[in-house]
């Protein structure tokens, strides 16, 4: 019989044996935490961790307040390959994907603490006059390797998967950050 089988057999032993000993042990052992969790706080920022007194730290916390103080929230569109519906979606290239990335574009920037959305319809857009292109037009732009290489920021190889970055200001009023 291993140690760890033993050890177990011992303590079931134990505690079938004595009761009222192991009751108690427990609730002692509980009370002693219990008074303990009054003093646990969650602090979800790594930051007020920090010493605020190192020069690295004075530094990051300048570049943030100038630069970097959004939080960005990122939302993953995928078409499903695999589909058996004739008429369904294959291609992000497809315009019914483009229209529906700029329909949720919208709707996310109309939140309350969006402050703006990105996605591959800005590209598109600023290339091809303010006008979502259609499959033949995204194809004939992707023949460009300046405008391929800015697509494929937004876009994966088998046109399957692209994304909508919502920069935001959710944590503002939060006092644990």
């Amino acid at each position: 019989m291993s140690l760890y089988k033993k050890t177990l057999r011992k303590t079931a032993h134990f505690q079938t044996h004595h009761p009222y000993f192991t009751l108690v042990v427990l609730v002692v052992l509980t009370l002693l935490v219990s008074t303990g969790m009054s003093n646990v706080k969650t602090v979800a920022s790594l930051e007020k961790m920090m010493p605020e007194d190192m020069e690295e730290i004075k530094y990051f916390n300048v570049l943030r307040d100038n630069f970097l103080g959004k939080d960005m929230i990122g939302i993953v569109i995928d078409v499903d390959m695999e589909s058996q519906n004739e008429k369904g979606i294959f291609d992000i290239r497809d315009k019914r994907v483009l229209e529906y990335i700029e329909n949720l574009k919208e709707q996310i920037g109309q939140e309350d603490d969006v402050i703006e959305t990105f996605g591959v319809t800005n590209i598109l857009r600023d290339i091809n006059n303010n006008e979502l292109p259609d499959e033949e037009t995204f194809n004939s732009l992707l023949k460009e390797k300046k405008t391929a290489a800015l697509i494929s920021n937004y876009i994966n190889d088998d046109f399957s998967t692209t994304y909508i970055i919502a920069n935001t200001d959710v944590g503002t009023d939060d006092l644990r950050l």
